[in-house]
């Protein structure tokens, strides 16, 4: 599916398979700066994360996580008070 808004075209497409990915975007022909993309596409139930010990303020939180799958990219990790 694709939206154009004034001068931004946005495009969905839903990947049915794990693994890596390349999008090749193209304008008149030729290649935009940076493409193709390199992305994963990963199972959030295949990572788990140890648990994390209580910190004081300013400390460093450190944890390990276990990928059941390896990919090249990066992951995003938010942190939220409750």
């Amino acid at each position: 599916m694709n939206v154009v808004t004034g001068n931004k075209l946005f495009c969905f497409y839903v990947v049915m398979l794990l693994g890596l990915y390349q999008i090749h975007v193209a304008y008149e022909g030729m290649l935009i700066p940076g493409s193709p993309f390199t992305f994963c596409v990963f199972d959030p139930q295949a990572i788990t994360v140890c648990p994390i010990d209580p910190v004081a303020c300013n400390e460093l939180v450190e944890f390990t996580g276990k990928f059941a799958v390896f990919c090249i990219g990066f992951f995003v990790i938010k942190l939220a008070s409750i």
